[in-house]
């Protein structure tokens, strides 16, 4: 029997590597918290859904679905078809929003291939136990440490979890905090409350259309002439919550067009961003933000409830 270790994203592979870890590696490339989902992981109309989507999300990154996410993980499917006996399957994960939808796509995954909670260990790190917040900043002693602190779910807090993910991908996402909060609160998996709340807030707001990242980016452009760059490298320094790279915070920029003006190498406000940010005006959100089936033009986000309303 041996160790299997599904890790989030291949800027921790190289560092799990000189661990020298024992056991099978494996890759989970993806992006769940932006798009289109299908509740039933790496299925075929899952694949053929997410592949559309990253070829819109990132037309500049080409992208082989099949051989870039799913092919990683091919061990799991391997262990699951040969009905192999195994020790843990440890899942390392950071505590942010992206790490976090990613998170709830594979304990979704393992309970649907019927995988026994007690052998699934997550490894979720976060400032909140007074852990450093990158996977990639500890050393190979540090994460053999790691193993020994894991987090096991009960059966029960697993198909808890697994729900979790079907609500997300469903077509409303009040849910998602209720049913949280009745089922899930308990669990010491640090941060989940705080990326479902920074979620919703992704949503348009009651007051100028804007979600809470495009009011940051607009907000950072009105304070201070920046490049494009700069503003870009400034959202991911100071938005830790959402855990989004550079590649995000571009497609959300090129969104917003309209609001900004380029003066050659520099961003400023426009006349439109200046009303809409002091919300003389409500800005007609982009439809084309989706979560799991969720519209985000279907939506507005009251803050002050926690709560998504349908546009009056």
């Amino acid at each position: 029997m041996q160790d299997y270790h599904i890790l989030n994203g291949e800027a921790f592979h190289a560092s799990f590597n000189k661990a020298s870890i024992p056991g099978i590696s494996m890759v989970w490339n993806e992006i769940m918290c932006e798009g289109p989902v299908d509740y039933a992981v790496c299925s075929e109309d899952f694949c053929k859904q997410r592949a559309a989507f990253l070829l819109e999300f990132f037309p500049d990154q080409e992208i082989d679905y099949i051989s870039k996410v799913i092919a990683p993980l091919q061990p799991l499917f391997e262990l699951v078809d040969e009905e192999a006996t195994f020790d843990t399957i440890y899942l390392w994960f950071e505590d942010d929003l992206f790490c976090h939808i990613n998170l709830l796509a594979v304990l979704s995954l393992l309970f649907q291939l019927d995988l026994p909670a007690e052998q699934i260990g997550i490894i979720c790190v976060s400032e909140r136990k007074n852990q450093k917040n990158k996977l990639s900043a500890y050393q190979p002693d540090e994460l053999r440490d790691l193993m020994a602190q894991c987090l096991f779910l009960s059966d029960f807090e697993l198909e808890d979890f697994h729900t979790l993910w079907q609500l997300y991908c469903s077509h409303d996402h009040n849910e998602l905090w209720r049913f949280y909060q009745a089922n899930l609160a308990d669990v010491a998996l640090y941060g989940v409350a705080e990326s479902i709340r920074a979620h919703l807030s992704r949503f348009p707001s009651l007051y100028n259309g804007l979600n809470s990242l495009e009011m940051q980016l607009l907000t950072a452009i009105s304070q201070n002439k920046h490049s494009e760059e700069d503003l870009i490298k400034l959202q991911v320094k100071t938005q830790e919550q959402f855990g989004f790279g550079d590649l995000q915070y571009r497609a959300y920029l090129k969104k917003m067009k309209g609001l900004y003006i380029l003066e050659g190498s520099h961003v400023s406000i426009s006349s439109t961003g200046e009303a809409i940010l002091r919300a003389e005006r409500y800005w007609e959100h982009n439809p084309h933000f989706v979560w799991g089936r969720c519209r985000g033009s279907d939506f507005q986000f009251d803050g002050d409830r926690l709560l998504l309303r349908s546009p009056s």
